[in-house]
């Protein structure tokens, strides 16, 4: 394999960066580049370090940092793959390097043992090695058998192997000479254990004498035990002490049954008490959120899905989403003229779902005033709320709100059949429902939170200027207003500002 290879992945990895931005066109990093291409090409430095000079150079010279450029999928697998592949190459020739000198040093081995060349290919060599291990193994059963005269065989004899059996030869010879190692070590410990066996057996006599004294205290206890129980005296002393014991134990009970009602009993109380604690504080601290929130629509509750915060979100999504779709589907081929009356269509359902949500709210809350005014039992005018029962009025508005989510449903399909009777807009219900539908609720929700949050449309008769803290500009730039594009949402009439409006500048 050449020195100056390098990965197929390599060019891929070049091409990619050549790609726009041409991050190679700058010479820093083209410099940084030809360092990592000659590390991949010689095998030689770390080329992950490469790498990271590289990226860090890619870094510095363009608007990109180099977890985004790492992040990159296609730069990362074959960023992974290079050092992978170079990695792989490096193995391989250390591999074959340590092999040769395997085999260079193992034929020294063989020469220093027999002293002699090594022999020649093309001899019988197996027989011949098979031949010296059968010597081996009847010299071994030698030494098992405990013969005296049992040598090895001379190893000197033969000189007729080649390489491969040379080296099978070895490895039986040493494994053979490893059993004759074993075999004398358990042939010592043999002989040790009985030297110890001897030494111990002159103290036994003195071990069995001890047990037999204490097997005799034993016996002796065991009979005194005996004589014990059946003396009178002792007896009646024993029944003594045990009627005393369970008088005490008799006692305990009670006394432990006692202290468990009394813990009981306390528990029960403590339980009440924290009760009533827990409903004080949930009573004051409503208390304190109606004083707080009343008349002050700026604070507001962030456990409500419905809170202002969240339908001006909802209302910017309605203009960016389903308003977008809704001037595509109507105007397909992007007709100017016909844009412009597109526009007017969907800012018309806009206006007429709020007025109607606004109708259906207030026959709705009329309704629940009717309601408490029926459980009135002095003399009220019909209909209406007793003076002073703001707080009443304000509970009332407070409950539609939070029904206002299981309300939307029959809401919704209230105003659809209101814009069906509706003449210049019953045909685009069915061509831009989805629309339709997100107006209903969006405007439901409006309507419906205390106080109302308030559409704001711009005086387009007398060509005013354009309120930029209330509205942006469509397509084009100018100060003068020529037609609404989407009304700006305010908190409540005259409050502060929720969300930007759109208007179309007259053009300069």
């Amino acid at each position: 394999m050449a020195s100056n290879y390098l990965p197929p992945e390599f060019d891929e990895l070049k091409k990619h960066l050549m790609e726009k931005p041409d991050f190679l066109a700058k010479k820093e990093v083209k410099s940084k580049w030809d360092g990592l291409q000659n590390c991949v090409a010689t095998k030689s430095g770390n080329i992950s370090d490469a790498f990271g000079k590289l990226e860090n150079e890619i870094a510095n010279n363009f608007r990109i940092t180099r977890e985004q450029l790492v992040k990159r999928k296609t730069y990362n697998n074959l960023k992974t793959s290079i050092i992978a592949a170079s990695q792989a190459i490096k193995n391989r020739k250390h591999h074959q390097g340590l092999e040769a000198k395997g085999k260079q040093v193992t034929k020294v081995q063989v020469t220093k043992q027999t002293n002699q060349p090594l022999p020649q290919k093309g001899d019988d060599s197996a027989s011949i090695a098979l031949t010296r291990v059968c010597q081996l193994i009847e010299w071994l059963l030698g030494v098992l058998n405990g013969r005296a005269d049992a040598k090895p065989p001379d190893i000197q004899k033969d000189q007729q192997l080649n390489e491969m059996d040379t080296m099978a030869y070895v490895d039986a010879e040493t494994q053979i000479f490893e059993v004759r190692k074993k075999f004398k070590e358990l042939t010592d410990n043999t002989e040790r254990n009985t030297t110890v066996a001897a030494g111990a057996s002159s103290t036994q006599p003195e071990t069995v004498t001890t047990e037999l004294e204490n097997r005799s205290k034993q016996r002796k206890i065991e009979h005194e035990r005996q004589t014990q129980d059946h003396d009178p005296t002792h007896q009646n002393e024993r029944k003594h002490y045990e009627a005393i014991i369970q008088d005490l134990m008799g006692k305990y009970d009670q006394h432990v049954m006692k202290l468990e009602d009394k813990i009981q009993t306390l528990n029960q109380e403590l339980h009440s008490v924290k009760e009533e604690k827990e409903g004080l504080l949930t009573r004051m601290s409503k208390m304190a959120g109606d004083k707080l929130t009343h008349n002050n629509p700026a604070i507001t509750d962030l456990s409500d899905p419905n809170r202002p915060q969240k339908l001006a979100e909802k209302y910017g999504e309605l203009y960016d989403n389903e308003w977008t779709d809704a001037i595509d589907k109507m105007n397909p081929k992007k007709v100017e003229k016909q844009e412009r009356v597109c526009i007017d269509v969907l800012l018309e359902m806009l206006q007429f779902c709020y007025r109607e949500c606004e109708t259906i709210a207030d026959k709705n809350l009329t309704h629940l005033e009717m309601i408490c005014c029926s459980f009135q039992t002095h003399n009220t005018q019909q209909g209406k709320l007793p003076e002073g029962s703001e707080a009443i009025k304000r509970n009332l508005l407070d409950a539609q709100h939070g029904a206002s989510i299981f309300s939307r449903r029959i809401a919704v399909d209230n105003v659809k059949a209101s814009l069906s009777k509706h003449t210049p807009l019953k045909d685009k219900v069915k061509q831009i429902p989805l629309y339709t539908e997100k107006c209903i609720e969006i405007c439901w929700s409006m309507v419906t939170h205390n106080p109302r949050l308030f559409l704001l449309w711009p005086d387009v008769s007398k060509k005013k200027q354009i309120r930029f803290d209330m509205f942006q500009a469509y397509t084009r730039s100018g100060d003068t207003v020529e037609y609404v594009v989407w009304p700006a949402l305010l908190l409540y009439q005259d409050g502060p500002l929720l969300r930007k409006g759109t208007v179309q500048p007259v053009a300069r």
